[in-house]
């Protein structure tokens, strides 16, 4: 039994009784906006799956249709028995599947619009939103040194005072660490210790040296600028070194790390400005080595100090490359230098291929980067189909950005018919719409914190959830012996426990839970949404209530709408003349939402039930909705409530009003 709440004491929820309110998760009637585990999300931590980031409640931020990257504020998992949409867009290999009410935002002749995923068509375009501002990237240096040199652990090491203080007295006559190794027989464990600041918590911290702009890490010569804007230049050097550059560390020691970058050995214009930029941004000359084997030329140079600064900002091989977030908002100029270095050193370069397919591409192992790169590229107009680890274009545009356009010999080559592209967004015709059915599977959703209430799926634009706890909580906040013990102990000072939710009646293991509070001898009141007609069937002959309040949303032409997922009205009338055929106490309850529902529509609905009691409650604006839109709604005032309570009374033996 999933218990969401246990109120201790109430006056009002069990009427005439003083009851405890016992909270059950989980509501049939809550919102539909669920993925199953391995759908992907663009997040500032990488791409991770939804089942990842909420099962274990990642502290991430996530991409939206706003165009930037925003805070989780609630994780949701539920389990859904029923269909699953499955959905396949051109342009992109990736499977999204959710639940049919989750809803996508889909181009219209109108804009952008809101659509059901059981509601689209092959004839939808699903969003992806474009990065939009503009701003200057800067590489900060020395965090690229620090952040390093804390992954760097070094067990807790002593050396005998004798031996200090022959370390201090070579080291006063201004002998070198190297010359000091040579005559005590020592290695540089030493000198680690004779330097108490290289240590913090056992973790080795670098010193910084600081000459001007530039600095150095202690112990090394070498000299960078401590920070780096990216300007075109580096933009090309970052983009040669996404597609052929890698950081290696042959040797355990601060300063071992080495930057290369491999071309083929015909590639002499590539080569020539990667060392050209190199050496004007580092100045560095690049060592050539040769490789006969593979008729490969690689580009190396042993400053650590470079290769710290690359490993940092744009990961150390195939598997972990990527771009700092910041990159997706650089000037568009500078972007398509970055995108020029990657597709000279990674791209298409076989003039025969590219004019018999007339199309471009480039593999990218690393996930993260292949989302990023698709985004700049949509940034700068240029549209791509995401297959696998690949990124493919047809677009004429980026032949003439690569310098490739007379290679292309059709008039006309695009993804148009399959696409649709302004300057905020690309919109993806849908290629494929499947729906199976599941029992029981594991389903997530995201709370934003956006006024948008969207995130990504695989970067199209979605609805996110922003329900309250109880509707979507699948975790108990009280285990059922802990609320069993409290009954226990309040024998004789309560006299009733009201069972809430949520929908309590989703439960299946409901029953037994009734009888261990019956047998306790307390009488029990549900809350209910008349959904699950064969439970409460059951629970009525079994004589386990003794009081049941039915919520009706709204009147019967309009509850789908109403309630925002496809109800089986006749199980709620089935439900509603269970109760009042039963003998038991009841009441039929409605909170009336100004504009949302009508209550006198349901009254004429209702009018053939011949229901003894029917209570109006006045919708209360809380911390937490189902739908955040309706903290903008003006509550009903007190004399308002009572003209509604006059017009609908003859459609019930008893009306009240309660707020």
């Amino acid at each position: 039994m999933k218990i969401g709440g246990l109120q201790k004491f109430s006056l009002i929820d069990y009427p005439n009784k003083i009851a405890c309110s016992i909270f059950l998760s989980g509501c049939d009637f809550r919102c539909g906006f669920c993925f199953t585990g391995d759908n992907l999300v663009f997040t500032d931590k990488g791409v991770l799956t939804i089942k990842e980031i909420s099962k274990n409640k990642l502290d991430c931020k996530v991409y939206g249709i706003n165009g930037n990257f925003n805070k989780i504020s609630n994780f949701y998992k539920r389990k859904h028995s029923g269909k699953i949409i499955q959905i396949k867009t051109y342009l992109n290999t990736e499977l999204i599947e959710c639940t049919p009410d989750h809803k996508f935002f889909v181009y219209s002749d109108k804009g952008i619009v809101k659509k059901k995923a059981e509601q689209l068509t092959y004839e939808d375009y699903l969003s992806i939103r474009i990065p939009q501002r503009n701003q200057k990237v800067i590489l900060d240096t020395k965090i690229a040194f620090l952040e390093l040199y804390e992954e760097l652990n070094f067990r807790e090491i002593s050396i005998k005072p004798k031996l200090l203080e022959k370390i201090a007295i070579l080291r006063k006559k201004k002998y070198s660490w190297r010359k000091i190794y040579k005559i005590i027989g020592i290695t540089g464990y030493a000198r680690r210790i004779y330097n108490k600041s290289y240590f913090k918590n056992k973790k080795k911290v670098p010193v910084i040296k600081r000459k001007g702009n530039k600095i150095a890490l202690k112990g090394s010569n070498f000299y960078v600028n401590k920070i780096f804007e990216v300007d075109m230049d580096l933009a090309k050097l970052i983009g040669y070194y996404l597609a052929e550059g890698c950081v290696s560390k042959t040797r355990n020691r601060k300063n071992s790390y080495y930057i290369s970058f491999t071309f083929n050995k015909k590639e002499k214009e590539y080569i020539a400005e990667v060392k050209r930029i190199f050496k004007d941004k580092f100045d560095v000359l690049l060592r050539e080595v040769y490789n006969k084997k593979n008729k490969t030329l690689t580009l190396v140079t042993g400053k650590g100090v470079i290769a710290i600064l690359f490993k940092y900002y744009f990961g150390k091989n195939v598997y972990t490359k990527t771009i700092p977030l910041s990159f997706l908002y650089l000037n568009r100029n500078i972007q398509k230098e970055l995108i020029k270095g990657l597709f000279f050193g990674d791209g298409i370069t076989s003039k025969k291929y590219i004019a018999k397919y007339q199309k471009q591409r480039i593999q990218l192992t690393s996930k993260e980067l292949l989302y990023k790169i698709s985004l700049v590229l949509y940034r700068l107009g240029l549209i791509n189909s995401r297959f696998r680890n690949e990124l493919i274009i047809t677009d004429k545009h980026i032949f003439e950005l690569l310098g490739q356009s007379e290679l292309i010999s059709k008039k006309r080559i695009s993804t148009r018919r399959y696409n649709k592209i302004n300057s905020e967004y690309i919109f993806v015709r849908i290629k494929n719409i499947k729906n199976k059915m599941v029992k029981s599977r594991e389903v997530y959703n995201l709370e934003i914190n956006d006024p948008n209430h969207a995130y990504n799926i695989s970067l199209y634009n979605v609805s996110n959830c922003h329900n309250p706890e109880l509707v979507f909580n699948e975790e108990s906040n009280f285990s059922e012996k802990e609320v069993l013990d409290f009954l226990e102990k309040r024998k004789g000072k309560l006299e009733g426990v009201c069972i809430t939710g949520g929908e309590p009646l989703i439960n299946n293991d409901l029953i037994e839970f009734l009888k261990k509070i019956k047998n306790l001898g307390y009488e029990i009141k549900i809350d209910t949404n008349g959904s699950n007609s064969e439970l409460l069937k059951k629970i009525i002959e079994d004589k386990l209530v003794d009081y049941i309040a039915l919520d009706i949303k709204a009147d019967k032409d309009n509850y789908n709408k109403i309630s925002g997922v496809n109800i089986d009205i006749t199980k709620i009338e089935k439900s509603l003349n269970l109760i009042i055929n039963s003998g038991i106490d009841y009441e039929v309850r409605t909170t009336a939402v100004r504009n949302y529902n009508n209550l006198e529509k349901i009254g004429e609905w209702l009018n053939n039930f011949k229901i003894k009691k029917y209570v109006i409650q006045n919708f209360v604006i809380r911390d937490k909705l189902i739908d955040n839109n309706f903290k903008e709604i003006k509550q009903y005032s007190e004399e308002e409530l009572n003209e509604i309570k006059d017009s609908i009374k003859k459609y019930y033996e008893k009306v009240e009003i309660r707020v």
